[in-house]
């Protein structure tokens, strides 16, 4: 896949396609296959069939990297991310991940109810950081301060990436 990875940034695209979709043959379940092969059909303009890819990696194996390709991908349809997650968080309810690509995209999508129920749920138990942030988001909103909350989202991206470096160290 880093091979792969290095040929996509090299604008070597069919190359880097090929070196995926060989990576997902050998484990369907590569999160990092699934991703690359969602940017690379991202990048050739095939936005949907980027999408399929990072959705089939999510429910193969849920994780925030591929859940942040999707929220992006749906931006302008944040319905539609929901729905596509409420899938996920059926057959994942107690995983924390998963919650929080769901309260996330119930944020985006308005739906303060849900985003407030699936907080209170068992999956948000532990303190987590996304949890943390989606809940002062929520409180803000719910207070009437969209543009704080708004500001909140961008914190918490900001700390997801924090995370991510240093789950990979």
């Amino acid at each position: 896949v880093m091979v792969g990875r290095d040929k996509l940034t090299a604008n070597r695209v069919d190359d880097a396609m090929h070196l995926f979709k060989q990576a997902l043959k050998s484990d369907p379940a590569c999160e990092q296959a699934h991703l690359s092969l969602g940017d690379a059909l991202d990048a050739q303009g095939k936005k949907e069939k980027a999408a399929d890819q990072w959705r089939t990696g999510a429910e193969k194996k849920p994780t925030p990297a591929l859940y942040h390709r999707l929220a992006r991908h749906y931006a302008d349809a944040p319905l539609k991310l929901v729905a596509i997650l409420e899938d996920h968080h059926k057959k994942n309810p107690d995983d924390p991940g998963v919650t929080a690509a769901m309260i996330a995209a119930c944020l985006d999508a308005k739906m303060w109810g849900r985003a407030r129920e699936l907080l209170n749920s068992g999956a948000c138990k532990a303190p987590i950081p996304d949890h943390l942030l989606l809940s002062a988001k929520l409180e803000l909103v719910e207070n009437g301060s969209e543009a704080q909350a708004d500001s909140v989202k961008r914190t918490a991206s900001v700390l997801a990436s924090i995370q991510k470096l240093l789950d990979h160290r």
